[in-house]
């Protein structure tokens, strides 16, 4: 998956991170490029949306997204490795 990110940061692509994996992978990629790497926050907001539990993602339970608690860790990791 390194290689991967390595090739997306230096073609620019736009990379979603939504775990703590992601982050440190594309914060390592980034290194390695020699560049700064192009990226999106998924935030779990925490909300029902009301439609089935199946496709359901923005809930607490869902596996998907970074925790409001955790956005500012996020942040700052993202700033002391820019």
């Amino acid at each position: 998956m390194l290689k991967e990110l390595i090739v997306a940061v230096n073609y620019e692509v736009l990379v979603n991170i939504d775990s703590d994996f992601d982050l440190d992978h594309i914060i390592e990629a980034a290194k390695q490029a020699g560049k700064k790497a192009r990226c999106l926050l998924r935030i779990n907001p925490d909300v029902d949306p009301k439609v089935h539990p199946y496709v359901s993602t923005g809930m607490a339970s869902s596996k998907f997204g970074i925790e409001n608690a955790k956005l500012n860790d996020y942040l700052k990791k993202i700033l002391d490795n820019s």
